[in-house]
């Protein structure tokens, strides 16, 4: 494992590993930039690629599931804090709001019924976090609310079925976490996919659903989470794309991704003041069902890794110390070029 312990710095290109507890290693290449006001803990595995599932469902509203009664009642039960989290008890502040961890954390995570957002809630969960999904599949979410309930963690989680591009449903679903779980600590904009062919042969009729939920998405989740996060002193958590970073011939779907690249800068210089942080995940290839619909499929896409690895990556940047901001993470897996 490498660790990195300096102060204010830029690393570039670092090979790391799995935790040791993990008993298994998967090389990786990331390149990190990291904007830090305090040393940094030894990195796990930064690995992966992450298209959540897409929330493009017009014309409904967020309906809202929780694994029992006293959660949709908005009646709360006091745990202790995630091994990720800070302390039970540990008061975080920047000078001008504090709060006490006395319960565990809460996330919200859009495209979080497939792919790379419900590994993140299967992980959380596990971690001891309240977590809130939304997503465009109802048999799916209904899927993650009954494992999280024989995993015994039905009443840490809430799903909202709606769409991810539309500012009713993302402020509704938001401040349906907020009211049930009285808090927000992370904002992770996940949701995102992409339409088939270039701007010269794909469907314009397909392109506004990509365009308003790869885009318009993670802007609407910042907007709705930012004053509960402000009080949490918490972090947002944008998954963009190597794609973000890296053109290719007439894709819009890259286009999409370079706007992401670009939101996760101006919003990390409006939140630092806030003492909320920002982090870009940016993935290369990773095995989801991103690729079932791709000419060839997943096989014939080059080297991958598994969405497990990428969650690493989100865990890790969503459990650093107060006072320290991880900015931009780029991730691939070994052998690919681009």
């Amino acid at each position: 494992m490498t660790a990195v312990e300096t102060t204010c710095v830029a690393v570039d290109k670092v090979q790391v590993g799995r935790p040791a507890a993990s008993r298994r290693r998967v090389p990786a290449t990331v390149a990190l930039v990291v904007r830090a006001c305090h040393s940094l803990p030894a990195l796990g595995l930064l690995a992966g690629e992450a298209l959540g599932d897409a929330s493009n469902v017009p014309d409904r509203q967020w309906r809202g599931r929780a694994g029992r009664d006293d959660l949709a009642s908005g009646q709360r039960r006091r745990r202790t804090s995630a091994r990720t989290a800070p302390a039970h008890g540990e008061t975080m502040s920047n000078g001008n709001v504090s709060i006490e961890r006395t319960e565990a954390p809460v996330t919200f995570i859009t495209g979080g019924s497939s792919g790379i957002g419900a590994e993140t809630v299967r992980r959380l969960l596990g971690l001891g976090h309240r977590v809130a999904a939304t997503g465009r599949s109802a048999k799916k979410l209904a899927s993650l609310t009954e494992a999280a309930a024989e995993a015994g963690a039905g009443d840490r989680l809430l799903t909202f079925e709606g769409d991810a591009g539309d500012w009713g449903h993302v402020s509704s679903a938001v401040e349906e976490t907020v009211r049930a779980f009285g808090r927000l600590d992370y904002a992770v904009a996940n949701a995102g996919y992409a339409t088939n062919g270039t701007v010269e042969t794909g469907d314009p009729e397909e392109w506004r659903g990509m365009v308003l939920t790869n885009v318009l998405g993670p802007a609407l989740l910042v907007r709705a989470a930012l004053p509960a996060l402000k009080a949490a002193q918490g972090r947002v958590v944008l998954i963009g794309s190597v794609a973000g970073f890296k053109n290719t011939p007439g894709n819009l779907y890259s286009m999409t991704k370079f706007a992401v690249t670009g939101l996760a800068e101006n919003v990390r210089m409006l939140t630092t003041e806030y003492g909320v942080g920002t982090t870009l995940i940016a993935p290369g290839r990773v095995r989801t069902p991103f690729w079932d619909e791709r000419p060839g499929g997943a096989d014939a896409a080059g080297p991958m890794i598994s969405a497990e690895h990428l969650v690493d990556t989100v865990v890790w940047a969503i459990s650093q110390p107060p006072g320290v901001d991880v900015n931009t993470l780029v991730v691939r897996p070994i052998g690919q070029p681009n």
